[in-house]
């Protein structure tokens, strides 16, 4: 759940894939940079040390632990979850926390930095990677708050980006962290890339402004590097200096998805040329706004939209996401043990039942034979009277 005091610094989901084969274990890669970037950013040379650095400690916090402030100061707190599937061990699942808490000028509320990376393995050599960044100001602090924190993107995204064994994709589409340049002729496969079905990245073209009438030069109003440096991970940024690529967009390229004289258009993914109103979800953003507010407000406001989407949040995989995993296999486990008890139980009644039915049957015998016994020694006892009676009478006659 998203804590209502924090503020969206970043947030990013995207799918990796190692071309290293299967002995690439990805997931450790991913450690490898996350720690790469925190003892970087807390271990100064000639500072104490405040985290640890140890490979050792490291693949611990691979399978699941937690890592403190090595002095007591409570700068840093981290903490791993990891769950595998017991039914495929390739299906991982990994997350982690990790909570900053700089030092603060005297008079300032304390800001805490929380980041949380989702790991959940597709393969054995690719897995989808959530990424989200928060920062909060102390809650009913006295003073004065820090000023929002310059926009920049998490290092570990940037090593991912520019890994060359890792392949960053939403979707079908590799991501880049570079803009991409566009030249004369090359507008056909562009247009292709915007009407893909399947695409699910939003793509950003920066349109060249002719920097006069009478000149063939033209500018471009926002630097593409510095976009693409903001909306990484989010979304592909597209863009051409050349006046003839605009010509040829104009000529070949269909009429409502035009963008040419300095305009900045986003296109959405699912672009339906078939419906009417689509034209409208792909929104344009004037030269001449772009020229009033400045290229720093124009990159804030791609910024806010693509890196900062808090609707987006929900849907990222984090530590209580994991937690949920591994609890939902003990309540399997429990389960199982239950049903494995209660048919022992039922075995055992049943042998009970079984052996009382045997005892019963035997009981039964033995009674008729007790019966059969009784009948012959009633039919004996009156088999002897019959001879009593004989030799009485006997006996009578012969006294006379």
């Amino acid at each position: 759940m998203q804590d209502l005091n924090a503020t969206m610094f970043f947030k990013a989901k995207f799918h990796i894939r190692t071309t290293g084969g299967e002995e690439d274990d990805l997931l450790w890669r991913l450690i490898l940079n996350i720690r790469s970037w925190i003892t970087r950013k807390l271990n100064k040379p000639g500072s104490p040390k405040v985290i640890e650095s140890a490979l050792r400690n490291w693949s611990f916090f691979k399978n699941g632990s937690k890592f403190f402030d090595l002095e007591p100061l409570n700068r840093i707190y981290a903490e791993s979850v990891f769950h595998q599937a017991e039914d495929d061990p390739t299906r991982i699942s990994w997350a982690c926390k990790i909570v900053e808490k700089p030092e603060v000028e005297t008079g300032y509320a304390p800001r805490e930095w929380i980041t949380e990376i989702g790991y959940q393995a597709t393969s054995n050599t690719s897995a989808e990677i959530s990424y989200v960044v928060t920062y909060s100001d102390q809650a009913g602090f006295i003073g004065f708050c820090m000023p929002a924190p310059q926009a920049s993107i998490p290092n570990v995204i940037k090593a991912l980006l520019k890994d060359p064994e890792i392949i960053c994709s939403i979707g079908p589409d590799q991501l880049s962290y570079d803009p991409i340049k566009l030249e004369p002729g090359d507008f056909p496969a562009f247009e292709e890339t915007l009407f893909k079905a399947d695409r699910e990245v939003p793509i950003i073209y920066l349109s060249p402004q002719r920097i006069d009438e009478e000149s063939q030069s033209a500018r471009l109003l926002v630097d593409p590097k510095e976009l693409a440096d903001n909306v990484a991970a989010n979304a592909l940024v597209y863009y051409s200096e050349s006046l003839d690529f605009t010509r040829e967009m104009n000529y070949l390229g269909n009429s409502n998805y035009l963008c040419s004289g300095g305009a900045i258009r986003v296109y959405r993914p699912h672009i339906n040329i078939n419906d009417d109103s689509d034209p409208r979800h792909h929104r344009f953003i004037a030269a001449r706004f772009i020229e009033e507010y400045g290229e720093e407000k124009i990159i804030d406001i791609f910024r806010r939209a693509m890196a900062q989407d808090v609707h987006f949040y929900e849907n990222l995989f984090r530590v209580d996401d994991c937690r949920v995993l591994i609890e939902a296999d003990l309540r399997k486990a429990k389960i199982a043990q239950i049903r494995s008890q209660s048919q022992g139980e039922v075995h055992a009644a049943e042998e009970l039942i079984n052996e009382a039915a045997a005892e019963r049957e035997e009981l039964e015998r033995k009674i008729l034979e007790l019966r059969d016994e009784n009948d012959q020694l009633r039919s004996e006892i009156h088999n002897c009277r019959v001879r009593v009676e004989m030799l009485q009478e006997r006996a009578g006659k012969y006294g006379e």
